[in-house]
C-alpha cells in the first residue's frame, strides 16, 4: 500500500460520518441568545468543551478531579471547538458561519472587544 493510500485509509477512518453533537452555531445560539448572555470566546469555548466532555464521560461530576486521559480529551475538544467557533463568528458565506446560516437569519452576532452576544435583527 502506498503512503497516500495509507493516509487516505486512516483519513476515511477518522472522518466523522454522522454525529449527535450540536453544531457550533446551535451551541452558541443556545448559550448566547437563549440564555441571554454576553461572553468571551474563551468562556464560550469552555462551555461547549464541557458539554462535549460530558458526552464522552457521562458520569463526570462537578466535584470530580480530572484524570490525565480526561485532560488530554479536553485539549483535543478545545482545539475542535476553537476552530469551529472561529469559523462560526467570521463573516463567511457558508452555513458554518453564524451570519450565513439560514437557521439564524433573524439574528445577529455582535462582537464587542472580546465579548460575543446574539441579538434580534431589527
Amino acid at each position: 500500500m502506498t503512503l497516500l493510500e495509507q493516509v487516505q485509509q486512516r483519513t476515511e477512518q477518522n472522518v466523522v460520518k454522522s454525529t449527535t453533537k450540536k453544531n457550533i452555531c446551535d451551541s452558541i445560539h443556545e448559550i448566547l441568545y437563549d440564555k441571554k448572555q454576553e461572553l468571551s470566546r474563551v468562556e464560550v469555548i469552555g462551555i461547549i468543551t464541557l458539554e462535549r466532555l460530558k458526552e464522552v464521560y457521562p458520569k463526570l461530576k462537578d466535584s470530580d478531579v480530572l484524570t490525565d486521559e480526561q485532560i488530554k480529551k479536553i485539549d483535543s475538544i478545545n482545539t475542535t471547538v476553537k476552530n469551529g467557533l472561529d469559523t462560526a463568528v467570521c463573516n463567511g458565506s457558508t452555513p458554518s458561519s453564524y451570519c450565513s446560516n439560514p437557521n439564524y437569519d433573524k439574528f445577529r452576532l455582535v462582537k464587542t472587544g472580546n465579548k460575543l452576544k446574539i441579538v434580534d435583527k431589527k
